[in-house]
C-alpha cells in the first residue's frame, strides 16, 4: 500500500528547507550546476521522507446481495453474511452504498 502525507506537513518541511537555505546564504542561481541539483534532490528526498505518514485507509465499496430462498445478505467483496444489511460491512469494512463514487 502507498504512504500517504499530509500537505500541510510538505508545505511545512519545504518552508523550513527554504528558511534553512536563506539563513545559510546559499544561492539558487540559474547556473546550478548537475552536482548541485544532485545534492539539492537528495536533501528534498531526505526531508520529505521524515514527513510522517498519514492515517488512511482504502475506501472499498460493495452492496448487499439477496439470493433467493436465504435469510442473510451477503457481502458482495467478502462474502458475509449478514442477518440486518446496513450501510457498511461488519466483517470487511466495505461502504455499502453502490460501487460507484459518491
Amino acid at each position: 500500500m502507498d504512504d500517504y502525507i499530509k500537505r500541510s506537513e510538505v508545505l511545512k518541511t519545504l518552508k523550513h528547507l527554504l528558511y534553512e537555505t536563506a539563513i545559510n546564504n546559499v544561492e539558487c542561481t540559474p547556473s546550478f550546476s548537475e552536482a548541485c541539483k544532485v545534492i539539492a534532490a537528495n536533501r528534498i528526498e531526505g526531508y520529505l521522507s521524515a514527513v510522517p505518514a498519514a492515517d488512511v485507509r482504502e475506501n472499498v465499496r460493495g452492496h448487499w446481495i439477496k439470493r433467493k430462498n436465504w435469510l442473510n445478505a451477503v457481502c458482495s467483496c467478502c462474502s458475509f453474511e449478514e442477518k440486518y444489511p446496513r450501510n457498511f460491512c461488519p466483517n470487511c469494512g466495505a461502504d455499502m452504498r453502490g460501487e460507484k463514487d459518491v
